[in-house]
């Protein structure tokens, strides 16, 4: 007796034709929109995995008949790398969010901390998701706090900074 098949599942896109291009990461800002983009394209490109891998299975049950159960096989192996791919960009998209809130939430910290910005972070360098310590440059006149990003390199295009502006 075959096994019968899993039912399709969604999965974010293969590097095919078909397959929606990613936007590249913003410079600064902006995360929430880019990343939910992102998401959004993996999703779509998911279901139209789904929908080739369905038709695939029906033409491989009606053609090779014994060979539909390698093709099946094959299939689900791809789906799942596709899972996890689309759950990579979920989580890097969340990742992003979480540094953008943590550094607005020092940015008011610092403003609260007196009438102008502090030379230095008053404490040790909080960590970003990425377990990356958060920079803190002040200028004249205002600051940026920067997180190295997901390659926890700084001076990248992936660096995620907050301009901090005095207290008024």
């Amino acid at each position: 007796m075959q096994d019968d098949p899993p039912p399709p599942r969604a999965a974010p896109p293969l590097a095919t034709p078909f397959a929606a291009p990613y936007p590249p990461p913003p410079q600064s800002g902006g995360g929430d929109a880019v990343g939910a983009a992102q998401v959004e394209a993996s999703a779509r490109s998911a279901k139209r995995l789904a929908a080739w891998s369905v038709g695939l299975t029906l033409l491989g049950v009606l053609c090779c008949g014994g060979g539909s159960v390698a093709i099946l096989k094959f299939l689900g192996v791809a789906v799942n790398e596709q899972e996890n791919k689309l759950r990579g960009a979920e989580r890097r998209a969340r990742m992003r969010q979480e540094t953008e809130a943590l550094l607005q939430t020092l940015a008011d910290g610092l403003r609260a901390s007196g009438d102008e910005l502090p030379e230095a972070l008053p404490e040790a360098a909080p960590r970003d998701p990425w377990v990356t310590a958060i920079r803190y440059k002040r200028g004249a006149t205002d600051a940026t706090l920067t997180s190295a990003g997901p390659d926890r390199k700084f001076g990248t295009r992936d660096d995620i900074t907050l301009r901090v502006e005095p207290p008024k």
